[in-house]
């Protein structure tokens, strides 16, 4: 039994960390020949013979949307030519294996480290990040019929968090016996993106073709898609929360409606955000009370009273970011704004996203 990791193992958390990570986003094309061969392993691990045909999807909607097709097409010739899922047979003939023989053979606290240092990483960065994100935007895109083949799909190279604990056992630790069950998914998650098993039919799909983060690892893109796969097919996001199209691309072509009637508070303050504060509250009914500009600061500052009487320090920072902070009533210039910010910060409330 392994009780403690040596202080060169532990210098190669980095590794598997930096390793995984680009494995879980990564956005190369699918390696067809090296999925298949992968493919195959999984299906011989768990005693099932290999399927008969392979299909190559651009992305996780197409994949669902051709495997309820062929599910659910008419006439026995196609749809019983599919075959039920084979995920739990795979995974349960992997899963518990595996994982009770890593178990048994490492210490509770080489588990736990191990799993903080290196699993849980990866699996914050792919899955917390991304993941969440490409499957949320799968479900939000497909009609009650196709839904079923969501929980058909194998998250391939998504699967990187738990996948990256137990390559280091194998490599590191040398656990190889007790992971053998593992390499088919191992091998499969660098060469492919989701897949879904069937008896028949198996579905291999790309990997996403591009990928964009802000600097807290969240999806991010203020310019087009922040993942998008060879399709077509992507989402779009604004430091990790889901927006529309519009909003991204068009947001000046948003209605004030459409803003107030946002009921997402996070994307309301990114629809004003990208619309623009002084343009919202001048559109909203609010009346500017004062404004100045500060060409050696390259800032812009205005003070709004809005319909309700409350009023509204904007300002454009050095950086290009926008504030908009409640002040008090009786505040009346832009100076008196960022006077009784410097000495009421903490109990100042802010209304946009700094």
């Amino acid at each position: 039994m392994i009780t403690k990791l040596t202080p060169e193992q532990v210098a190669r958390f980095p590794e598997f960390v930096d390793k995984w990570t680009k494995i879980g986003l990564s956005t190369a094309p699918l390696n067809f020949n090296a999925a298949k061969a992968a493919a195959i392993k999984c299906y011989k691990l768990a005693n099932l013979p290999t399927p008969e045909h392979f299909v190559v999807c651009d992305s996780p909607l197409s994949g669902v949307i051709v495997a309820a097709i062929l599910r659910n097409s008419v006439g026995d010739s196609v749809g019983n030519s599919v075959g039920n899922s084979v995920w739990d047979s795979v995974r349960d003939s992997v899963w518990d294996s595996v994982r009770d023989s890593v178990r048994d053979s490492v210490r509770d606290s080489v588990w736990d480290s191990v799993w903080d240092s290196v699993g849980g990483s990866v699996w914050d960065s792919v899955r917390g990040s991304v993941w969440d994100s490409v499957r949320g935007s799968v479900r939000g895109s497909v009609w009650d019929s196709v839904e079923g083949s969501v929980g058909d799909s194998v998250w391939g190279n998504h699967e990187a968090g738990w996948l990256s604990f137990y390559d280091f056992f194998r490599t590191v630790c040398d656990l190889r016996k007790e992971t053998d069950k593992l390499i088919g998914l191992i091998e499969l998650s660098q060469h492919c993106g989701w897949w879904i098993p069937y008896k028949h039919v198996c579905i291999l799909q790309h990997r996403h073709s591009e990928l964009h983060l802000n600097s807290e690892g969240r999806l991010h893109n203020e310019s087009g898609m922040a993942f998008a796969y060879p399709d077509g097919w992507g989402g779009w996001f604004i430091d990790g929360i889901r927006v529309d199209e519009k909003i991204v691309m068009h947001p000046e072509t948003q209605t004030i409606e459409e803003i107030e009637t946002e009921g997402n508070n996070d994307v309301k303050s990114i629809r004003v955000e990208r619309f623009g504060w002084y343009q919202y509250l001048k559109e909203s009914g609010a009346e500017l009370v004062d404004s100045r500009s500060n060409n050696i600061e390259n800032t812009k500052e205005a003070l709004f009273e809005l319909r309700d009487g409350a009023r509204r320090y904007v300002a454009t920072c050095p950086s290009g970011k926008r504030v908009c902070l409640g002040v008090p009533k009786e505040i009346a210039t832009c100076e008196q704004s960022q006077s009784w910010m410097a000495g009421a910060f903490g109990d100042r409330q802010s209304i946009g996203r700094t």
